[in-house]
């Protein structure tokens, strides 16, 4: 049995929105001078799954850790295994 990986998207959405303010930059701008289309910028801050490849440019990009966002849940144990 194979574990699958979760994107914590608000997470990555908190994260995103703390940095752009920290930053004084407006959706547009942040998009522009992270060459990731605004559209896709937008859905990242309201915590919508974005494209991998985006993902790992954003976090590059802003210095983020892109393991921070992932998790592997856990299953219960039951009874008799």
């Amino acid at each position: 049995m194979s574990d699958n990986v979760v994107i914590r998207w608000g997470d990555f959405a908190r994260d995103i929105i703390l940095v752009r303010s920290r930053k004084g930059q407006s959706l547009r701008g942040l998009s522009k001078s992270l060459g990731v289309d605004k559209s896709t910028m937008c859905r990242a801050e309201q915590g919508q799954p974005i494209n991998a490849e985006n993902l790992i440019l954003i976090c590059k990009r802003l210095r983020l850790d892109p393991f921070n966002y992932l998790s592997v849940p856990t299953n219960p144990i039951t009874e008799g295994e």
